[in-house]
């Protein structure tokens, strides 16, 4: 049984932690406490990441997104899963400790349940989202399975060299100065052989989309600094931006191996933003959704034109 500050420890469905979950914490830790609802985690520092989903919390959703028809995140998570497929096709699950980072409500948790992972370690900054995937664990007896963390990256102590498999897609720009950092991080956690699937905005793709659909000075902006705005109207919210070979570099210094890449289409967002804007109806994309995903699975082999790039990393 293991405690801090006399509590005794508890994951986030009340149940006492023992066996291998404590075995993955830094014991020396005195940040964590555990809340009313059984999650661990501590107070989080107001960074420019924080206050951006602090403010816009409504797309974070994103399992739940998943099962809206013709939403974005409904196109292109299939896509997603089909490249993680691939890049764990040679991996048994059963006895592997994995780490979703980033997890949010659980859209690619619930891949690596289902694909046979037994202890996942779930991090995330907003707390709105872990309860509800911890709803959702409940729901479908995966409490035994999860340990959810309410924690940013920069305050993330976990055993070194303890995990398998780290999941973190769509996070770590968020970190901006302490991107390296956070990659850094990630190895060191990792066991030797472990393997880290990433993702982040492929900066072509990103910039093709602001010169159609906002402005050539924004375009020009972004390419010049780097720098990105996932909402425009917040104009002090600037997250780093790289493109392919600057990417790859940080990876190299880090330590880990590049075994492969493959890009997620940009034709997924380039619907969904005609969509949103009235220029192609519902109904436009009902009559020809065959026909839609048909080339949405040509350029997924094809194309060149992306709108993340998905990384399988490997620790030596």
């Amino acid at each position: 049984m293991l405690q801090w500050k006399g509590k005794v420890l508890k994951d986030s469905f009340g149940n006492t932690i023992s066996g291998e979950w404590p075995n993955l914490i830094d014991s020396n830790n005195n940040k964590l406490e555990i809340d009313e609802n059984g999650i661990l985690g501590r107070k989080i520092e107001n960074t420019i990441s924080y206050e951006f989903h602090q403010k816009h919390t409504k797309g974070a959703f994103l399992r739940k997104f998943e099962k809206q028809k013709y939403h974005q995140i409904n196109w292109e998570t299939p896509y997603y899963k089909k490249i993680f497929d691939k890049y764990l096709a040679n991996v048994d699950p059963t006895e592997k400790i994995a780490i979703d980072f980033g997890c949010g409500d659980g859209r690619f948790t619930e891949y690596l349940l289902l694909k046979g992972f037994q202890k996942i370690v779930c991090v995330d900054f907003d707390y709105k989202l872990l309860v509800s995937l911890s709803e959702f664990a409940k729901e479908n007896s995966y409490e035994d399975n999860l340990l959810l963390i309410h924690s940013a990256i920069e305050d993330l102590q976990l055993v070194q060299g303890s995990f398998d498999l780290i999941l973190s897609i769509r996070v770590l720009y968020y970190l901006n100065e302490k991107y390296e950092e956070g990659i850094k991080l990630f190895y060191d956690l990792l066991k030797q052989g472990g393997q880290l699937i990433t993702s982040d905005p492929d900066m072509e793709g990103f910039i093709l989309r602001t010169m159609i659909f906002d402005s050539l000075a924004y375009s020009l902006d972004s390419f010049e600094k780097r720098r990105f705005k996932e909402v425009q109207k917040d104009t002090n919210m600037w997250f780093r931006m790289f493109d392919e070979k600057e990417i790859a570099q940080i990876f190299s210094e880090s330590g880990f191996i590049i075994e492969e890449r493959h890009g997620i289409s940009m034709f997924h967002n380039l619907l969904r933003v005609l969509q949103l804007r009235g220029m192609i109806s519902e109904q436009e994309i009902e009559q020809n959704e065959k026909r839609i995903i048909s080339m949405f699975n040509y350029f997924d082999e094809n194309g060149r034109l992306f709108k993340d790039l998905v990384w399988n990393l490997r620790k030596p």
